[in-house]
């Protein structure tokens, strides 16, 4: 059977660090059809040079300025034309049989929209850093599995959202579900900048009836770093508001909305936590949403344009409560905290959710 052409996007901006491990590690793939493009964000740590000249072999964009993670995807997707496209980030190490697993599955079954990898710890690599995502009904996001055992996940699964750092979808997939821009298939909304952009395109597909799969025998290493600066909490609640806006009914957000004012009481008091910068871009997030008002409406017409999958059925997908991860303190009084926010979830949830109906 001859192998489908896979076309490998990787963006930069200012990674010449990463980008020796990650390529000799790419061009170790037991899977053979495949080319590699870098996407580059105006990089100013002489990327290029080092690309030509240790990696001839790679087509190398230049994009001249930073358009940001999605855009910068987006360009390398227009550029290409193979039958699948793989989406990776540039801090990763890749096992050999890495994109072999991926299509593996991926071509046996047209439901399938995207498959992700078991995504473990660069320095840690018997745990998990994530192994898909998972959406909480409020449009939080975690990563899914983290911390634990890597031996513990072998079969293929069912996931609520791929990760961004490691994906394969297919062409024709982005072609009749991605974003439409100058007649071509945008993979990521050209609103995200950086983050929620992953969990965004999972909804879209599972709106459309797709199933987002993890393939635990696709290994990448990543190198993840835990630190939440005050610009990924603007952007991840950029995301989170446009995410509920584009993807539920009118119905659902109203029936949601106690949950979602709990939701900013729990993102408010972390950035109290954190100090005034954290403060300061949770505002900025709010201005943004302002400023927006009239593309949401267009991207939330088009997301519903493409449903044919209730909201009841999407929620089911969801979690209910906040999963314990390397962000919160754990100390007894925010165990506490934590406990006494999540019932609340859970009671705010079992109540919409009756009220949405029996008819799935």
């Amino acid at each position: 059977m001859v192998e489908p052409k896979v076309n490998i996007i990787i963006v930069t901006y200012n990674d010449r660090q990463n980008l020796e491990v990650c390529l000799r590690s790419l061009f170790n793939q037991s899977y053979q059809n495949y080319d590699i493009t870098i996407s580059d964000n105006g990089s100013k740590d002489h990327s290029l040079e080092f690309v030509k000249e240790n990696f001839p072999e790679v087509r190398f964009i230049e994009n001249g300025s930073n358009f940001g993670y999605s855009e910068g995807n987006n360009i390398g997707v227009r550029a290409t034309d193979g039958d699948y496209v793989a989406v990776v980030n540039n801090d990763v190490e890749f096992d050999r049989n890495w994109l072999k697993s991926l299509i593996e599955v991926i071509r046996v079954d047209e439901r399938i929209g995207a498959v992700t990898s078991k995504i473990l710890f660069f320095d840690d690599r018997e745990k998990i850093n994530c192994l898909g995502n998972t959406v909480h009904f409020t449009g939080l996001v975690f990563c899914r599995k983290i911390g634990e055992s890597s031996s513990e996940y072998s079969e293929v699964l069912e996931v609520p959202a791929t990760s961004g750092a490691a994906f394969v979808i297919s062409r024709k997939v982005i072609n009749q579900y991605g974003f439409l821009d100058n007649n071509f298939g945008n993979l990521f909304g050209d609103d995200y900048w950086m983050s929620m952009e992953d969990t965004d395109l999972s909804w879209r597909l599972r709106l459309a009836g797709y199933k987002i799969m993890a393939v635990p025998a696709s290994v990448i290493y990543h190198k993840y770093d835990l630190k939440f600066t005050p610009d990924k909490l603007y952007y991840l609640e950029c995301g989170r508001y446009l995410w509920v806006l584009k993807n539920y009914s009118f119905s659902t957000i109203l029936l949601l909305l106690p949950s979602f004012f709990l939701t900013e009481m729990v993102v408010w008091t972390f950035a109290c936590l954190r100090g005034w910068a954290y403060l300061k871009l949770k505002f900025r997030s709010y201005v943004w949403l302002l400023s927006k008002r009239r593309v949401i409406r267009q991207r939330r017409k088009e997301q519903q344009a493409i449903r044919i999958i209730s909201d009841k059925t999407m929620l089911r997908q969801t979690v209910q409560k906040i999963e314990p991860n390397p962000l919160i303190p754990r100390s007894k009084i925010f165990k506490l905290a934590l406990n006494a926010v999540n019932l609340s979830y859970v009671v705010l949830f079992k109540t919409a959710y009756f009220f949405l109906g029996r008819k799935i």
